[in-house]
């Protein structure tokens, strides 16, 4: 997956490369497209290098005021993700150093982009509003028999080119054609169409499952 770079032509390969040792960041910024009566998308910005010492607000503005602009439309949920966005911004941004310095090359580096081959993180949790969502979720299929434990979700991150991140939810049960489709059912009443998931039984073996048990968050 090629992750384009935003103000790489400031700085020359090597300075990037000893800015590491020296605090030096790469950071990627959120903004909100809002959708009426559906929960809003996260879009994330080109990739920002802040140079040690230096404020990464000076580059969050842009996509806070990008939201703002935005936002206001997507009722009920639009104004709700917006402050959440702009607080992520302001507390930083997301930090993507380890993921860019582990695939970083001078060629590709004078071209604005990384090729992201390898990841140092495979999964992250899910925000507070989609794990109350998925929780109602769960819960209604505990109720109606269908499952007999609380689900275990993360967010796979680590996707292949051109294909996007999606949600691992694990269950206490077998998968069958059923209840891939009761799961379904359930959850495209509470979620937009664009919200993509893999179901998993939890006590598979699975690729990195490890890694899933850790992020995970009970819901």
């Amino acid at each position: 997956m090629e992750i384009k770079l935003a103000n790489y032509t400031k700085y020359s390969y090597n300075q990037i490369i000893e800015g590491k040792e020296k605090g030096g960041k790469f950071v990627s910024f959120q903004w909100i497209l809002p959708l009426p009566w559906f929960t809003p998308v996260r879009r994330l910005s080109k990739v920002y290098y802040i140079e040690p010492g230096i404020d990464s607000s000076v580059y969050a503005l842009k996509y806070n005021n990008l939201s703002r602009l935005l936002g206001w439309w997507g009722l009920p949920f639009g104004p709700l993700y917006v402050g959440k966005s702009i607080r992520l911004n302001n507390n930083g941004g997301i930090d993507v150093t380890d993921d860019i310095y582990l695939n970083l090359n001078e060629e590709n580096f004078k071209k604005g982009f990384v090729d992201l081959k390898l990841n140092s993180m495979k999964f992250t949790s899910p925000n507070k509003t989609e794990i109350n969502e998925l929780k109602k979720v769960s819960k209604k299929l505990i109720e109606d028999n269908i499952i007999n434990k609380s689900f275990k979700v993360a967010y796979f991150i680590d996707t292949k080119e051109n294909e996007f991140p999606y949600y691992l939810i694990a269950v206490d049960s077998e998968i069958s054609i059923e209840l891939e489709e009761i799961v379904k059912k359930e959850i495209y009443k509470r979620f937009y169409k664009q919200f993509r998931y893999q179901l998993i039984c939890i006590h598979s073996e699975f690729t990195d499952k490890e890694m899933f048990l850790k992020e995970a968050v009970v819901v």
